[in-house]
């Protein structure tokens, strides 16, 4: 009886073993194909947890969609944030009640299913990343259709700048489509996502394939004396200073940056650098004019 025993808790570590391989490369994979690096062990662990969490509620979940007992089928696609994490960098934090009417109208007629999508009226899904824009994306994605219904043309419009120049919003913390609304009408209209690209991607895809970029950005009075740290503006301000963008960073700590080379000499700042805020509400302009160079070389 006792060998038993000792066969069958031999048998269950093996199979914890074996299980707990299969989670690490799960792991693995998820990281390399979503291009996830922690700076650290302990962050490591933290995110492996927080996947191993993710996965057995969308295991849950998707064992009670096998059994008829829900209509909807869950993938991990944002396997390695915590449900408190994913409402900071997804969802709004500020919310505010608005007034709204909807006239009732008579069933004259209308279809018993459409798909704008199928009209050509909606244009590919973006990605928000860890801002709270989503009302900003869902006020674009309406323009756009509407425009589509009124011209036939359906064009991608700039999120970034709705982000951006929205006043009475509060960017990546929160807003309203109806104040977007407000700011598109007050601006006379709004940029195309080419011209005014959603500066989570472009700009850090911009430095990592093509290297140092011009950024011009606002320096308030309190930069001036920057000595070390991760620096946000506390207000916005026009543009009036040129740096370069030569990478970017996070930390537990600091979190989100950008590593700028200033040009006011190796003893102001960190040798001469300093670190912005990145995924802030484009804190300080940061994104707002970049440019870089195109190089010919001729002969050998």
């Amino acid at each position: 009886m006792a060998t038993l025993a000792v066969f069958l808790s031999l048998l269950a570590i093996a199979s914890a073993w074996h299980f707990k391989q299969i989670f690490d490369q799960e792991f693995i994979n998820y990281k390399i194909t979503h291009k996830k690096t922690y700076s650290s062990f302990v962050e490591e662990t933290i995110r492996y947890n927080v996947f191993l969490e993710n996965k057995l509620r969308m295991s849950q979940h998707n064992e009670k969609f096998a059994r008829g007992e829900t209509h909807d089928e869950h993938r991990q696609v944002l396997g390695l944030l915590s449900l408190p994490e994913f409402d900071v960098a997804y969802l709004e934090r500020e919310t505010r009640r608005v007034a709204a009417s909807v006239v009732a109208v008579k069933d004259d007629g209308l279809p018993d299913y459409l798909d704008w999508r199928e009209k050509g009226a909606v244009t590919p899904v973006k990605n928000q990343d860890r801002c709270g824009s989503c009302w900003a994306f869902s006020a674009v994605g309406a323009l756009e259709g509407q425009i589509f219904r009124n011209t036939g043309v359906l064009r991608s419009l700039s999120v970034q700048q709705v982000v951006d120049c929205t006043e009475n919003a509060l960017g990546c913390a929160g807003g309203l489509p109806a104040l977007a609304y407000e700011q598109i009408e007050r601006s006379g209209g709004l940029a195309t996502e080419e011209d005014y690209p959603y500066i989570t991607y472009a700009l850090k895809e911009a430095v990592s394939k093509y290297g140092p970029i011009s950024v011009a950005f606002s320096v308030l009075d309190d930069f001036i004396h920057y000595k070390r740290g991760v620096y946000e503006c506390s207000k916005r301000a026009a543009l009036n200073h040129a740096v370069l963008l030569v990478g970017y960073g996070s930390d537990e700590v600091d979190g989100d940056y950008w590593i700028i080379k200033n040009s006011w000499g190796v003893n102001w700042g960190e040798r001469g650098y300093f670190r912005m805020a990145r995924n802030k509400n484009n804190t300080c302009f940061i994104a707002a004019q970049s440019s870089i160079p195109d190089v010919w070389f001729h002969g050998n």
